[in-house]
């Protein structure tokens, strides 16, 4: 019998570690974000425009500048700490 993940034309891929992440190059890294990663924030400084993503088990922020249309830098992280300047853009009034 096909497993879900087969049933939906998903692959059975291994989670990429936290090290195996930081070993690719730029280009990886986005491509990588991109296919598997899942987006849960964003946040914008002028011009720059950050993207955080989840990805297997660690972030992954990609730094874009809207006029130069590039990726400016990707940043990968554990630690919660890194997560503090998205939590001033969750809206949680509807909750309340």
């Amino acid at each position: 019998m096909d497993s879900d993940k087969e049933k939906f034309g998903e692959e059975n891929k291994v989670a990429m570690t936290l090290y195996e992440f930081k070993q690719l190059c730029i280009n990886d890294q986005a491509q990588a974000t991109w296919d598997d990663g899942i987006q849960i924030g964003f946040r914008q400084q002028e011009q720059e425009h950050m993207i955080l993503y989840r990805l297997d088990s660690f972030y992954v922020e990609v730094r874009y500048h809207s006029v130069k249309n590039e990726v400016t830098a990707i940043k990968s992280f554990i630690s919660d700490e890194s997560l503090q300047p998205y939590f001033d853009t969750i809206d949680i009034s509807s909750l309340l």
